[in-house]
């Protein structure tokens, strides 16, 4: 492989009618063939079903009982949305506040 530039493209011919055109673009051949996408599975090729008298395996620990504290933690309380809503007002009045601190500086 020769590290050498290509020639540069011949000048535009001169002329009243000449437009500039894009050069030709040269496209490069692919280093390594492109093998084909894999057939698609034949539909016969179904996974065997599992046999009727096979069961699920046991787990070896057992699990956790829900405990009291899991299910109270499910829901939202009237005073967290509370919170949320105060903190949410408070954000957009001191979004409002910026923007009018804006505007007024930019205009005098």
């Amino acid at each position: 492989m020769s590290t050498e530039l290509p020639p540069p493209p011949p000048p535009p011919p001169e002329g009243d009618n000449s437009a500039p055109q894009a050069p030709k673009l040269k496209l490069a051949k692919p280093v390594a063939a492109i093998p084909p996408p894999p057939p698609p599975p034949a539909p016969s090729a179904a996974p065997a079903a599992a046999p009727v008298g096979a069961t699920a395996p046991t787990a070896s620990t057992p699990r956790p009982s829900p405990s009291f504290n899991s299910a109270k933690d499910r829901g939202v309380t009237k005073t967290e949305a509370l919170v949320d809503v105060v903190t949410l007002v408070a954000s957009l009045v001191a979004v409002f506040f910026l923007a009018v601190e804006l505007f007024t500086k930019s205009k005098g």
